[in-house]
């Protein structure tokens, strides 16, 4: 069985407007050993969180609340800050622009999700 990557000390953004799934991501994160920024469930939230927190990495849902995570996507880009897309539409659906990020599909593995989150940070 492989071994959970550690995360300690990383401060990890979640924006999701599924409770349940925001729930996973959220004990996924912290078995890891990191610290959860959010959730935020909407767009104003993950920006206000964007702008105010110290962030290490961000895992955003590509649809959020009916809407495509661009807005959220441009602003953890021109900070620097390392993201993962979450997605339940498969990964052909994506955005042109965000082929070079990591996606993770729902449903997912916890391990997965400390992964990739690892290798974000690294």
């Amino acid at each position: 069985m492989p071994k959970a990557p550690t995360l300690d000390g990383s401060r990890i953004l979640i924006v999701d407007n599924e409770q349940a799934v925001a729930n996973l991501l959220e004990l996924a994160v912290r078995e890891a050993g990191a610290e959860i920024v959010g959730p935020a469930d909407n767009a104003g939230d993950a920006l206000r969180l964007i702008e105010h927190e110290q962030i290490d990495a961000a895992l955003v849902t590509m649809i959020l609340s009916g809407a495509y995570c661009d807005g959220i996507a441009a602003e953890l880009e021109r900070q620097h800050i390392p993201f993962a897309i979450t997605t339940g539409i498969g990964v052909d659906a994506t955005h042109p622009e965000l082929k070079s990020v990591p996606i993770i599909t729902k449903p997912f593995q916890a391990l997965y999700v400390q992964q990739v989150l690892a290798q974000m940070l690294r």
